[in-house]
């Protein structure tokens, strides 16, 4: 019988109750239902609640991590892309039980893990947080319902929902108001700017932006990370400074990355089409999606690059999505959404490469924990301080 994907998530949480709970080993009725009416669901659940199952994937998963590549994968997988939308119920489904299931057993299972997940450290994950500078250089911070209006009634902003958004309620001539939206360690917004455009502000970034947009041109200033989605008009094209260049589109999804302390600038295309040009106007770079432009700060060489988007962008969709990545950049990364100090024994473990995902909303443990399983290395925590060891 052919389920939906909801259907799929209802089993496997009524499976993962049943399975974890010794005590009354009775199934939800729709459990009951799938594993009655085929031999196939009674021999799934018969495996689910053996332990050499959860062991024998688990050595055929590192058995397939020895032999086969990145690369290799990849190759395989647009192999079979054009047969993806068939397979994809079935395919999400699987993940979801296996998923689901496999935790929750985990846990049961390693008492001593499972305290320490169940019950994580002071490092919490982010949440929805940030500041609005005035142009007067009030700050307001934006943890609950808000509506002001410009002083000359044109422009009207209100905060609701995680997101804040502000509207043009009639033109006006002159000058507009700067405001900055700031988003600490451990915080992210979104933002909706007088034309529709959306702006999702990552952690510890900044960005400043007019209430409306009078001139031929529109223009933010970005420090940090964000994903814009930006309204459609060819007359006024949108404009994304950073400190290293200039971002320029007229309708079109994209991620800016430009952090301090980042070697590189990134600009990384999803849909459209953005003209990408030095401060100093002595380069550009025209990018289509599935692309990336990197600056290097160090020696100011351009380059752009094939990639796949969905790495670049998983922070939207509430994920952490690493392709090879050194581990001092991996906790560079974490450390801007947990908001913890990190130290290293070795200077050598910084150079150690990760490749995975998570999602972000998981305690930092659960994620730590995946990284010592497939490198050479430890964590300790104490406190909201995180010590990378040679395991």
């Amino acid at each position: 019988m052919e389920m939906n994907v909801q259907k799929w998530v209802r089993l496997a949480r009524g499976i993962g109750k049943s399975l974890l709970n010794e005590e009354d080993k009775q199934m939800d009725d729709e459990v009951s239902e799938w594993v009655n009416e085929s031999n196939r669901g009674k021999r799934i659940l018969g495996e689910l609640r053996n332990l050499d199952f959860y062991v024998e994937k688990e050595a055929r998963k590192r058995e397939i991590e020895k032999r086969y590549s990145w690369e290799e994968f990849m190759t395989w997988r647009r192999h079979y892309e054009r047969h993806r939308k068939l397979l994809v119920v079935r395919c999400v489904a699987a993940v979801v039980i296996l998923f689901f299931v496999s935790t929750c057993v985990w846990f049961a299972n390693r008492g001593e893990e499972k305290s320490q997940f169940m019950f994580p450290s002071e490092i919490k994950p982010g949440c929805m947080r940030a500041s609005l500078i005035l142009n007067d250089g009030q700050e307001i911070i934006l943890d609950k319902r808000l509506s002001l209006m410009e002083s000359d009634s044109s422009v009207v902003l209100s905060n609701e929902k995680g997101e804040l958004a502000y509207r043009n309620v009639r033109e006006k001539s002159g000058e507009s108001s700067i405001n900055t939206l700031r988003v600490p360690c451990g915080g992210e917004y979104q933002l909706m700017l007088a034309d529709g455009t959306r702006v999702r502000v990552n952690s510890e970034s900044e960005l400043v932006f007019p209430t409306c947009f009078n001139s031929d041109r529109r223009e933010v200033f970005l420090k940090g990370e964000a994903y814009f989605q930006v309204a459609p008009d060819s007359d006024k094209p949108f404009y994304v400074r950073v400190n290293d260049y200039i971002v320029k589109v007229t309708g079109t999804s994209f991620n800016v990355t430009s952090y301090t302390d980042d070697p590189c600038a990134m600009t990384t295309l999803v849909e459209g089409k953005v003209s990408v040009y030095g401060n100093d106007s002595t380069w550009n770079c025209d990018l289509t999606p599935g692309h990336m432009l990197k600056f290097d700060k160090g020696t100011a060489r351009v380059t752009s690059e094939e990639c796949d988007p969905r790495i670049y962008i998983s922070w939207i969709d509430g994920e952490f999505k690493f392709r090879d990545m050194r581990l001092e950049d991996i906790m560079k990364k974490l450390n801007r959404w947990y908001d913890f100090e990190v130290a290293y024994e070795e200077e050598e473990l910084k150079d150690l490469r990760f490749s995975g995902a998570a999602e972000k909303y998981n305690p930092v443990e659960f994620l730590l924990k995946m990284i010592e399983e497939v490198t050479k290395v430890h964590f300790d925590i104490e406190g909201k301080r995180i010590m990378v060891k040679n395991n």
